[in-house]
């Protein structure tokens, strides 16, 4: 439901330095229940990069109270 009708924030890629990388589409939909980040390398290369979740700290600190447990799951690569 998230990904249908949650709403949209834009997230940036950086690699080990924390230097912007261009070529990862990067964002995340919320709602009050859950959160889904999303990313796509539009490159041809294999790529590691990290997440500036930052944009998303004005989200938490509004929907959630100082004792909200959140759980992060990989769901493509779960293990």
């Amino acid at each position: 439901m998230v990904l249908r009708y949650g709403e949209l924030v834009m997230l940036r890629a950086c690699d080990e330095l924390r230097e912007f990388i261009p070529d990862i589409l990067c964002y995340a939909r919320y709602s009050l229940m859950e959160t889904v980040i999303i990313a796509t390398n539009l490159s041809d290369n294999t790529r590691k990069f990290f997440f500036d979740l930052s944009q998303l700290l004005p989200v938490y600190q509004k929907a959630y109270t100082n004792n909200t447990v959140v759980m992060i799951k990989n769901i493509i690569a779960d293990e």
